[in-house]
């Protein structure tokens, strides 16, 4: 007996992921980057029963193909045969697995890279990937704690917790809008590295006030968070990366890992939303921190009755102070590889820019921010890119004696 509901095949599965992208409704007010980010964060069920997760570059390229190709485009193609690459680097990749089992792909390249191994060429940086992926060398996404044992680290540093708290609503633009607790606590201490409310629960403010929290007292070992988009995004894992603080994450509807940060909202809830009557964001964030400044002083049950400041600086201290020299807003930018095309130019969120200084036809690593295009940076000495302007390009062919002429 035939199965009644047949697996779907894998062009039209894709295309059921990526229709809330093809045809948006018309009181969706996200950027196609939010709502790709929210997308990346969810859980799919695959043809075959199994669940996984699609990254927003992913999806970004299915959208791109459908447009271009149609349902066709979306299909798998050809079958592709298992990777290959030299053998002296394939035995470099396992060598250093073995010795860094939390290193990432481009961490390794990189290492390679550096010792001479690999001249970032070739193979490409995608296809080691794809050969790691075979072979079963990539790294465990995250680092799990234990799902309901309590735990408490005892060293300031050792682990932050981080989580958003839905808050009250403030005049903004001459409307009312809703505004987000984000907040930032070291989990030995109950100490508040940082609190504030925004506007939205994005990324932008999350890498806001980490960067903020990394410049005032260095980077934690940890940074514990729940399954949110913001928490998922790929630049707070590059950033992770680079500075080597781990991500764990809370078991999916497991929330007894967020406990410290649950009993703070509640705190905040009872003690200080209740009597607060600030009608602006600023105004609500200037109560925040003398409330804050207050909350650090006063014995907290959780402690022994100890104050979140005292603790803090009687405990050791393990975060990891950043170098004067650092350039902080470089570390904090999401890279990618993109396609240089021939002319010169590369695609970034449907926006055309101009690479002059690079290599035509190549692989280009491109450091940005998401949420704001305003500076865009390419290649390890990180030249800052411009905006495809053609008319600014058309105007390199003017006849010397043009402008002379129209004076004339």
């Amino acid at each position: 007996m035939k199965n009644p509901n047949p697996p779907l095949p894998p062009d039209l599965w894709r295309l059921s992921i990526i229709g809330d992208l093809i045809h948006r409704h018309p009181d969706d007010d996200l950027t196609q980057a939010e709502r790709l980010a929210i997308m990346a964060g969810k859980t799919w069920d695959r043809p075959d029963g199994t669940t996984c997760q699609v990254s927003a570059e992913t999806l970004r390229k299915w959208l791109s193909k459908f447009r271009a190709g149609g349902l066709a485009a979306l299909g798998d193609g050809r079958p592709r045969p298992g990777t290959r690459i030299p053998d002296p680097i394939a035995e470099a990749i396992a060598r250093v697995r073995r010795e860094k089992p939390h290193w990432t792909v481009k961490l390794i390249a990189e290492h390679l890279h550096e010792t001479g191994v690999w001249n970032a060429r070739q193979p490409s940086l995608a296809t080691l990937y794809r050969w790691c992926k075979e072979k079963g060398f990539l790294r465990a996404r995250h680092e799990h704690l234990p799902d309901a044992a309590a735990f408490e680290f005892t060293a300031f540093g050792a682990l932050w917790v981080s989580d958003v708290l839905h808050g009250p609503k403030v005049l903004a633009d001459g409307r009312k809008r809703k505004t987000y607790l984000l907040a930032i606590i070291d989990d030995a201490s109950r100490f508040v590295v940082s609190a504030r409310f925004h506007l939205s629960e994005g990324v932008e403010p999350l890498m806001d006030d980490l960067r903020l929290a990394l410049i005032r007292v260095g980077a934690p070992q940890r940074f514990y968070t729940d399954n949110g988009a913001c928490f998922r995004s790929r630049i707070l894992h590059q950033v992770g990366a680079r500075l080597g603080i781990a991500m764990p994450h809370t078991p999916p509807y497991q929330p007894q890992g967020r406990g410290k940060g649950e009993r703070f909202f509640r705190t905040v809830r009872e003690r200080f939303l209740a009597a607060n009557t600030a009608r602006t964001l600023d105004q609500l964030n200037r109560d925040l921190q003398a409330w804050i400044a207050e909350y650090h002083k006063s014995p907290h049950g959780g402690i022994n009755e100890e104050t979140p400041l005292d603790k803090r600086l009687r405990i050791e201290n393990l975060c990891r102070a950043l170098p004067a020299a650092t350039n902080i807003d470089a570390l904090f930018m999401q890279d990618r590889l993109v396609r240089l095309y021939k002319n010169r130019t590369f695609r970034l969120q449907n926006r055309l820019f101009e690479a002059p200084q690079a290599k035509p036809g190549t692989r280009l690593q491109i450091f940005f921010r998401p949420w704001d295009l305003t500076t865009v940076f390419y290649g390890p000495e990180h030249l800052v890119a411009k905006p495809l302007d053609k008319h600014a390009n058309a105007r390199r062919f003017e006849h010397p004696n043009a402008k002379e002429a129209t004076r004339e």
